[in-house]
């Protein structure tokens, strides 16, 4: 499957979000084994309406799962199987907590990442389309996982927070299917919000996110409320790399564009192209590498008086969908490129909440979800002509 991330929800408000990459023969953590990692908790038999929907992963064009938080503090799991005709509710171990993102290696085999009810990182997946769900192994001293991208088989880059320092964002990496982890920080030149991260290959992979250099909020990539909004009084893009598996980590934040405010979403469809979506200029942005990292450029020609992109989705190299609001009411809206990012059109999905996930499987099928549905229940944007036209599905509760 394609490289999915997603991220930041706009400058101030971090969500998260998760991007999981996998192919035949990964090394998945079998339910059984997940439960003796960790500890197995009882599955919670009651649903609450969501309170959000945070991440997306569509592994097809017919099977897609969505995470959030319930109006009572769990997570929440929904998935469709027939192109999102249908809605069901999965369930979800008790004691997890608001969930950031969710990624799947196959139709039926998905991971998702976020918090406890009653502290630390979640980690659970299924190899069985959700019918069951299995807590699984954590990094000690991470108390909330955010992004996390799979390159290989057992593979794992995950963005982390830890509460004795909320400055800095760490990077947890396992390359044993989760069954062991190692956590570095990311030391930039002020307190930093982690956006996305992309894995290219084992050992290249991006973050990317917020930099925040004259004060500002208590950072963390494990907010899961609109309370958690902040103005910062001063930012900027932030870009790490790493080329050794995430042992070393380069700051390369100061080779971007002062224009740029924040970074948000990454992807990369391919090892030499990645796009990373954002806040550019005071409104919606979009930068750009073909060259494996060695250099971005901030890309041209996107719609103007939008707000901010929260994530962005690139089924090939030239087709790209970004999600995020318009610049005044904070209505949803998707932009889309056909042609690598030369043009750009947008549309309104019929959302009134600035978007914050999306995955597109395929050039004509998107879905995407908004940071604030509580007041409906639980939404979901879906297209199937590549954006032109979009459907509003309420989830069940």
């Amino acid at each position: 499957m394609k490289p999915w991330t997603s991220w930041s929800l706009r400058s101030g408000i971090s969500i998260l979000v998760v991007a999981l990459f996998g192919a035949a023969g990964v090394a998945l953590l079998s339910p059984a084994a997940m439960g003796s990692a960790a500890g197995v908790h009882s599955a919670r038999t009651s649903f609450q309406p969501p309170t959000f929907l945070a991440g997306t992963d569509c592994p097809s064009t017919t099977v897609c799962y969505i995470v959030g938080q319930d109006s009572a503090g769990g997570g929440e799991i929904v998935a469709t199987q027939d192109g999102g005709n249908t809605w069901s509710v999965q369930t979800v171990p008790s004691g997890v907590g608001g969930l950031g993102g969710i990624a799947c290696v196959s139709t039926t085999a998905c991971y998702a990442v976020g918090t406890m009810t009653g502290g630390g990182a979640a980690f659970l997946g299924t190899v069985d389309g959700g019918t069951t769900w299995t807590t699984g192994g954590i990094p000690t001293k991470v108390d909330a996982f955010g992004n996390i991208s799979c390159p290989g088989a057992s593979t794992c880059f995950v963005t982390a927070s830890e509460s004795a320092d909320v400055k800095l964002v760490y990077v947890s990496v396992t390359t044993d299917g989760g069954a062991s982890w190692h956590t570095k920080p990311l030391h930039g030149d002020g307190r930093e919000s982690a956006g996305g991260i992309a894995c290219t290959s084992d050992l290249t992979c991006f973050m990317t996110g917020e930099l925040i250099t004259d004060g500002g909020p208590k950072r963390g990539p494990s907010s899961f409320s609109a309370q958690a909004a902040f103005q910062p009084i001063s930012s900027s893009g932030l870009l790490f790399e790493t080329s050794d598996g995430g042992d070393t980590w380069v700051d390369k934040s100061r080779s971007l564009s002062n224009e740029i405010g924040s970074l948000g979403g990454v992807t990369c469809p391919s090892t030499a192209i990645c796009f990373a979506s954002g806040q550019i200029g005071g409104g919606e942005g979009v930068i750009e590498t073909r060259n494996s990292g060695a250099s971005w450029s901030v890309l041209n020609g996107l719609p103007e008086q939008l707000g901010f992109l929260a994530a962005i989705s690139c089924p090939t190299n030239r087709v790209c969908f970004g999600a995020g609001a318009t610049g005044g009411n904070d209505a949803g809206v998707v932009v889309a490129t056909s042609n690598g990012g030369t043009t750009w059109t947008n549309e309104r999905v019929g959302i009134p909440y600035a978007l914050q996930s999306i995955s597109c499987p395929s050039k004509e099928i998107c879905f995407a979800t908004p940071f604030d549905s509580e007041n409906d229940g639980g939404q979901i944007a879906t297209t199937d002509d590549g954006g032109s036209t979009w459907t509003v599905e309420t989830v069940p509760s």
